[in-house]
């Protein structure tokens, strides 16, 4: 177990392909070493969507959402099979966090821990926060800054739940709004070099940590709202 992604990839940029493929690549090896399960525990972005490069998602085989269900008290959770390579997603199990007392302490200070119990008749009472079709358009920008022209992306974000008639428009508003810009690069076509624009991550957005970009994109999406 992995606990947490962020914490093994310390001074890693989480939004990095390449990065992120070394560090996947790695955990591949122990797998197939060791000939077992890898787990790894990874954190929502400030949005309540998966956070980092398309490549951590594209790479796992499975992929488990825990979420705290109701109030904080209530200490229930559900958890949705949101990716599953080879078998049906979409379930969620609903279960309850009990407390169980393990004794004291040399100080004489309580020490507890929790137990799973399944709940297999409870629906959840509350979703979690989906990303909105501008959101998954801006995050694939963010992970593949440059990489694409504009009449590229529609094709390359195929499979992604955003219709693709609506890709072009969101692309054009992330420009608009000074999010994202088109850079003029020259390009090898055949024989011959020609110009053509990719779009790419607006520059000062660049130097930020994930977090930052996270708690600025937030604002962002907060105060259009």
């Amino acid at each position: 177990m992995i606990d947490t992604w962020a914490t093994a990839n310390a001074g890693s940029d989480e939004n990095a392909a390449g990065l992120m493929q070394q560090s996947l690549n790695r955990c591949g090896r122990i797998r197939d070493e060791v000939q077992a399960a890898v787990l790894m525990v990874h954190h929502d972005n400030r949005q309540g969507a998966f956070r980092g490069s398309s490549v951590i998602d594209g790479y796992v085989d499975t992929r488990l959402h825990a979420a705290r269900d109701g109030e904080r008290g209530d200490r229930r959770v559900a958890i949705t099979v949101e990716k599953q390579r080879d078998d049906e997603d979409g379930i969620t199990w609903m279960a309850q966090l009990e407390v169980v007392d393990l004794g004291v302490d040399e100080d004489g200070d309580p020490i507890t821990s929790v137990v799973w119990t399944h709940l297999p008749d409870a629906t959840p009472t509350s979703k979690s926060k989906e990303a909105s079709d501008e959101q998954i358009v801006w995050d694939f920008i963010r992970d593949h800054d440059g990489e694409f022209k504009k009449s590229d992306i529609p094709k390359a974000m195929s499979g992604r739940g955003v219709p693709v008639k609506r890709i072009p428009i969101l692309v054009d508003d992330l420009i608009k709004n000074h999010y994202a810009f088109l850079e003029a690069r020259q390009v090898q076509e055949g024989d011959r070099m020609v110009r053509r624009k990719f779009v790419s991550v607006a520059p000062f957005l660049r130097d930020m940590s994930p977090d930052d970009r996270d708690m600025w994109w937030e604002g962002q999406t907060q105060t259009k709202s």
